[in-house]
């Protein structure tokens, strides 16, 4: 009999991660079965490109679950818009690698975790009470998440896993920051200030015309500035995939931002919202 890959353990972390409003009740008879079959199927797809003992570290904590998760999610996602995909197997390199057009592709896949710092951590979301949005801390978070991943790069480079004329693509899944997802979305995606910096809406008080005000910057608690505005620079960086999906809810708006100084396929592009 084929081993179910859902279990307890995984029913644990998904309740753990639920909102507080959703009674037991509920959660057990609607959420949980359409969780289970959910992740059952993207297994029996994803199964064979997973890497060695996937499952056993996906388990190590809630935070290794919604990063696995996120890797097995994307990887369909992958599948389905006709690239042939290779996995990081034996855990020497980015996640994913794709040719298109005799281009190569390499993805490295991340969920941003909530932070260990008591200064800029981003606050679990409290329900039934009124308080600001931590859009900040959001944004320090998805910041951290890419200039980890660009040291990543760095030293691929270093060990000539890639090369100079490849395309890097960092994904990014806000999957693991409670249930924040798209509230932090107005007026721009949240992805869009740490990339473009993009920052609130503005009004011309004589013209009426809106506008959104450039944000060159995001300050820390303790007073230090996080500068916006990542493919200003001269970034490695070819392109971010940004999405809120996630376990309990999966809506399929997978969102693509390029660097405006590298050219990106369109054979490429055209499966995400750009």
């Amino acid at each position: 009999m084929e081993e179910k890959f859902f279990d307890t353990k995984i029913k644990e972390i998904i309740n753990e991660n639920a909102q507080s409003n959703i009674k037991y009740s509920e959660f057990n008879k609607y959420i949980i079965p359409r969780v289970k079959n959910s992740i059952e199927s993207m297994w029996k797809i994803y199964g064979k490109y997973a890497p060695k003992n996937f499952k056993k570290k996906m388990l190590e904590s809630k935070e290794c679950f919604y990063q696995r998760w996120w890797e097995m999610y994307l990887g369909i996602k992958l599948l389905e818009y006709g690239f042939n995909i290779e996995t990081n197997s034996k855990d020497i390199g980015p996640d994913f690698k794709i040719v298109v057009n005799n281009e190569i592709y390499w993805i490295e896949a991340v969920a941003p975790e909530n932070g260990n710092s008591e200064i800029n951590s981003l606050e679990e979301m409290q329900i039934n009470s009124v308080a600001p949005l931590p859009k900040n801390e959001f944004l320090l978070r998805l910041g951290n998440a890419i200039s980890n991943k660009i040291e990543k790069y760095e030293k691929y480079f270093q060990k000539g896993i890639v090369k100079n004329n490849d395309k890097l693509i960092i994904a990014i899944s806000t999957c693991n920051l409670g249930q924040y997802g798209s509230l932090m979305d107005f007026p721009c995606l949240a992805i869009d200030t740490i990339l473009y910096g993009t920052g609130n809406l503005c009004i011309n008080l004589k013209t009426k015309e809106k506008f959104v005000k450039r944000q060159k910057e995001i300050f820390k608690r303790n007073g230090s500035i996080i500068n916006t505005g990542i493919f200003d620079e001269k970034s490695i960086i070819s392109g971010i995939i940004y999405t809120h999906d996630e376990p309990l809810n999966i809506y399929g708006k997978i969102y693509f931002r390029k660097n405006p100084n590298i050219i990106v396929q369109d054979d490429f592009k055209e499966h995400f919202i750009v």
